[in-house]
């Protein structure tokens, strides 16, 4: 593009952008059944029909009528451009990643994005100048961040956004296709529409198996404190003076059930009362985990690099290594987001609920250490005991404790 001469490309080619009518020039007119007049003439009158009724709307209010603003949702329009293809087989990858569909990837992440990329239709507008600069008649089709920037950029948009929606895509897209910073769309379904097939046909009760090992696998770190699992009957919690955290089942999060659960397990031990109430520490996961999500994304991408009827690129299968470890990491974070709630027996026999906040593996080097060191901050957990302060609180009753009483005492 010629930056030097860019207010007199823009003058010449108004009300279009002058890469709208250039990609034609550029990579379009070596098509076989590319018409460079009549079949570009056809195209442009729906082109500028559109923007004329959706500005007369007030639908939008594009300056120009640039690539993105394509309308790919129009069923003859997108015919149009197909002819000029020659052939349809990309109608399947634009419904799917640009729009013609409701639940289109493109529209659906401009829905769920800030304020200012979804006034812009950024993802709509990024995805099809993709698609045009992309899809061309050269030698390998796709298209450089610079120019997508050069055709979605206009007044009043942040350029760093367009890094952010190119992201979003890659990672939802399913015929979109990443190499460093080169882009294109194409016919073959991409690891994220194999992702989104194999996530469809994982096991439930496999998934729910791989959520309870991350969790143990997340718990068992570090030392000096007893660990009991799942427990879904006060009998399978032993009651010992012995300070124990109790890991809540990943199904069951924190709520008023939960509460009562805990409740009756703290006061009973089996058919008896539980004597050691205080020796039990609970980790409750929060109901917004995405748990679950994260285990079934590493179940399908390792279900992927197993399967040898999947025939994978070259070009992805170092992304799916990356995948794969990304998933694993990603599932083990999720474990530490999703116990962030302790439960214990306060001191009015009331159960007291701590709320951990965001923590992360980084700041800690095990789960359960963490915990222990939020109740040493609240003097709820002690690593010994002062002989003074034994002296302070000494009962009136008896003038000798057994060490064993003394320490029974406390749990």
């Amino acid at each position: 593009f010629d930056t030097d001469n860019a207010r007199k490309a823009f003058a010449e080619t108004y009300p279009f952008h002058p890469m709208t009518l250039s990609v034609f020039e550029r990579k379009w007119q070596s098509l076989p059944r590319f018409q460079r007049t009549r079949g570009v003439l056809r195209m442009m009158a729906l082109w500028v029909s559109r923007a004329y009724v959706e500005g007369f709307k007030g639908a939008h209010k594009d300056p120009v009528i640039s690539l993105g603003t394509a309308p790919l949702d129009d069923e003859m329009f997108r015919r149009v451009v197909f002819e000029q293809l020659g052939e349809d087989k990309l109608d399947v990858a634009v419904t799917a990643d640009i729009s013609g569909k409701s639940d289109s990837h493109s529209i659906q992440l401009d829905k769920e994005a800030s304020e200012a990329i979804k006034k812009a239709r950024l993802h709509q507008k990024v995805a099809t100048a993709i698609f045009f600069e992309s899809n061309g008649g050269q030698s390998k089709g796709e298209t450089t961040l610079p120019e997508i920037r050069a055709a979605v950029g206009e007044p009043g948009l942040d350029i760093g956004n367009i890094e952010t929606v190119l992201d979003e895509l890659a990672a939802n897209a399913y015929y979109l296709t990443v190499e460093g910073s080169k882009y294109r769309f194409g016919i073959a379904a991409n690891l994220n529409k194999i992702l989104s097939d194999k996530r469809a046909g994982i096991d439930s009760k496999e998934l729910d198996a791989r959520v309870r090992q991350e969790v143990m696998d997340v718990f068992k770190k570090g030392f000096g404190i007893e660990r009991v699992y799942f427990p879904s009957k006060s009998n399978q919690i032993a009651d010992r003076p012995l300070l124990t955290v109790v890991v809540g089942d990943p199904s069951y999060p924190l709520n008023e059930q939960t509460k009562a659960n805990i409740s009756q397990m703290i006061t009973e031990s089996g058919q008896s009362s539980r004597t050691f109430k205080s020796a039990l520490i609970w980790a409750v996961p929060d109901a917004a985990s995405t748990l679950t999500g994260d285990a079934k994304k590493v179940l399908a991408w390792e279900a992927i690099e197993a399967d040898p009827t999947i025939k994978i690129e070259e070009s992805q299968k170092g992304q799916l290594r990356v995948n794969i470890d990304k998933a694993r990491r990603d599932v083990k974070e999720g474990v530490w987001r999703a116990y962030k709630h302790v439960v214990l027996l306060d001191k009015d026999n009331s159960l007291r609920v701590i709320d951990l906040g965001l923590v992360n593996s980084s700041g800690y080097e095990s789960l359960s250490g963490c915990i222990l060191n939020r109740l040493k901050q609240e003097a709820i957990v002690e690593e010994s005991i002062s002989p003074n302060f034994l002296v302070r609180n000494w009962s009136p009753v008896y003038d000798e404790w057994s060490v064993k009483s003394v320490r029974d005492a406390f749990f």
